[in-house]
């Protein structure tokens, strides 16, 4: 059986950063516009939805790589 290609993990890394900066953003924002004493159930459908997004575009960046 053939060996994968490895990827370059500070290329990956520097596509990433900006990426993983954005979907940070918008998790903050969605624990910081949930009302007290609901912050859980009130963000975690959209910081699900943003992990979600990240992860899928992490796994672009793998398969698809420059």
């Amino acid at each position: 059986m053939e060996r994968l290609l490895t990827m370059d993990k500070e290329q990956f890394i520097s596509e990433m950063q900006a990426q993983v900066r954005q979907i940070l953003g918008r998790v903050a924002d969605a624990v910081n516009n949930a009302p007290t004493g609901n912050v859980i159930s009130a963000s975690e459908i959209a910081v699900r939805d943003a992990m979600a997004e990240l992860r899928q575009r992490a796994a672009g960046v793998v398969s698809h790589p420059l």
